[in-house]
């Protein structure tokens, strides 16, 4: 989830428990936990009502609609729509890699600094399979693609700046551990 996803659940009295990437992970975790709602790092929103595990955005979008078409007052629906936060999410980025070359280099950048942040390391069946760096106004997830021989990359920013900031943090890091790999952003 990004960067303003996780403030709102934070400020109502909500927990983060970290899960490994994969629907059948989180919604197994979301179980366990008996979470409403969950979101992982390739920004999939889960939902536990209803018919538990959809993770489209069609689905969320469909329930927004219904939530706002409930209430009464046209105005507060579209104050309600107006409130949500802005972020600049770029497309993810996939970057050919077979694991054996992958897992190395995510190793290499989840062990030093980048851009003033330590990374957290991500796991996937109890092997680490990622990181993630968090900056008070943007974050970046480095991960093994689950269903190819790739890197994916993941970018948010609560604002142009603050996208480009992480960005050049993580191609800065990127380029200390693997020089001269062009990176498409």
């Amino acid at each position: 989830t990004g960067v303003q996803t996780c403030a709102l659940p934070i400020s109502r009295g909500g927990r983060f428990v970290t899960a490994p990437v994969g629907h059948g992970h989180v919604e197994a975790v979301m179980k366990r936990e008996g979470a409403l709602l969950a979101g992982d790092a390739t920004g999939h929103f889960f939902f536990a009502d209803r018919w538990h595990g959809h993770d489209d955005a069609l689905y969320a979008a469909a329930r927004i609609a219904e939530v706002l078409s409930k209430s009464a007052d046209a105005a507060a629906g579209a104050a309600v729509l107006a409130a949500l936060p802005k972020a600049h999410v770029p497309a993810e980025v996939r970057l050919k890699a077979e694991a054996d070359v992958a897992l190395p280099l995510l190793e290499a950048l989840a062990a030093q600094e980048i851009g003033g942040a330590m990374p957290a390391r991500l796991e996937t069946d109890g092997r680490f399979s990622g990181l993630r760096v968090d900056w008070p106004d943007a974050m970046c997830v480095a991960r093994l693609a689950t269903a190819q021989a790739a890197l994916a990359l993941r970018f948010e920013g609560t604002d142009a700046a603050a996208l480009q900031r992480s960005q050049s943090a993580f191609k800065a890091a990127f380029a200390r551990v693997r020089p001269g790999t062009p990176l498409p952003f």
